[in-house]
């Protein structure tokens, strides 16, 4: 839910969905709309979110035959990686955050909004892509000091973010619409 959204909304869109479902599977059989009634139709990619919530809860369910990640504590690092990362649905910042966070593998996730933040400082070109500030934060950030300054980020992200620029949200959304699943 903090994948291109504040910290504010995140908080607020899961409580909202903590409220309405029982687990998980029950968030799998949601139709996507159902998903965006919950959190709410002005939410940043409402409907691709949902979208993406769902393909993924359906891979893991596909995957596991449960709507648990519980196999991947068994794993090695690299196998846990390569699983999250080819999610259907997942996205880049979601997969660091889960990795970081629950699976104790060295990444540091960045998305659309500490992109735009470091080329508002001048700290990366205004070319930049999420997944190449997400990479170069990897390599210069020792993995034992990754969750706390990836939490650093997302605060800093949320003092600095000011309205997208014309050109920011031309990009946002070109990126955002190649990033889509495609239709089976």
């Amino acid at each position: 839910l903090l994948w291109n959204a504040s910290v504010k909304q995140a908080t607020a869109a899961l409580k909202k969905l903590r409220v309405a479902i029982v687990d998980y599977n029950e968030l799998r059989i949601f139709l996507p709309v159902e998903i965006v009634d919950l959190i709410g139709p002005s939410y940043p990619h409402a409907m691709e979110r949902a979208d993406r919530m769902r393909s993924t809860l359906r891979d893991i369910c596909i995957r596991e035959h449960e709507t648990t990640l519980t196999s991947l504590q068994d794993m090695g690092k690299r196998d846990v990686r390569r699983y999250i990362e080819t999610l259907e649905g997942m996205v880049p910042f979601v997969a660091g955050r889960m990795l970081i966070y629950h699976y104790s593998v060295h990444q540091m996730p960045a998305d659309d909004h500490l992109c735009m933040m470091f080329v508002e400082v001048g700290v990366v070109p205004d070319s930049a892509e999420p997944e190449g500030v997400a990479a170069a934060l990897t390599r210069e950030v020792n993995a034992d000091d990754a969750i706390d300054i990836h939490e650093g980020l997302v605060a800093a992200v949320e003092a600095k973010i000011t309205p997208l620029r014309k050109a920011h949200k031309a990009r946002v959304e070109a990126r955002r619409t190649a990033m889509a699943p495609k239709p089976r």
